[in-house]
């Protein structure tokens, strides 16, 4: 069923680059980063994570990319000022 995929699709695109503020992407970098999260999901299975632990793990990952993203700019228009 696809009941329960919206946290897959939102660390799978967040992966893969596209901004979670608005923004753009790419085909190929939301491909990337599906990838990415098969492989930390059958990862996360082979030692036996419990569901629970693996959307733990992945609203981890949109927490970092979320986080990049926003200080990102802000850090680079420090080091421009400086």
């Amino acid at each position: 069923t696809l009941t329960g995929l919206q946290i897959d699709s939102i660390a799978a695109v967040t992966v893969g680059g596209v901004s979670i503020f608005g923004g753009k992407g790419t085909i190929l970098g939301v491909l990337i980063g599906t990838l990415i999260l098969a492989v930390i999901d059958s990862g996360l299975g082979a030692i036996g994570a419990t569901t629970d632990v693996q959307n733990t793990v992945k609203g981890a990952i949109i927490i970092v990319a979320a986080s990049i993203e926003y200080f990102r700019p802000r850090l680079q228009l420090s080091r421009a000022a400086a």
